[in-house]
């Protein structure tokens, strides 16, 4: 068996990859950012909509470091692509 390397993609098509998966995260930052601005009151309410709303905020405030991380990487790929 034979490895072929036909189906692997440009370095064009890498990057236009990279840019996509960027503009993913970075939607995705924008995201855990406006959700955790809406549920910072999360105490407000009744006890149902405190408990939905305070899982929401922390889940976010968890994700939101990762998520920065993620799009400081790829920056960083895609800085190094270009050189």
């Amino acid at each position: 068996m034979s490895l072929t390397y036909e189906n692997l993609p440009t370095n064009e098509q890498f990057q236009e990859i990279l840019k996509e998966k960027l503009q993913d995260l970075e939607k995705e930052v924008r995201d855990a950012k406006q959700l955790i601005n809406l549920h910072k009151d999360w105490y407000k309410g009744s006890p149902q909509q405190q408990r939905s709303r305070k899982r929401s905020y922390k889940k976010n405030l968890e994700k939101l470091p990762i998520l920065e991380s993620k799009v400081n990487l790829m920056k960083n790929v895609l800085k190094e692509e270009k050189c």
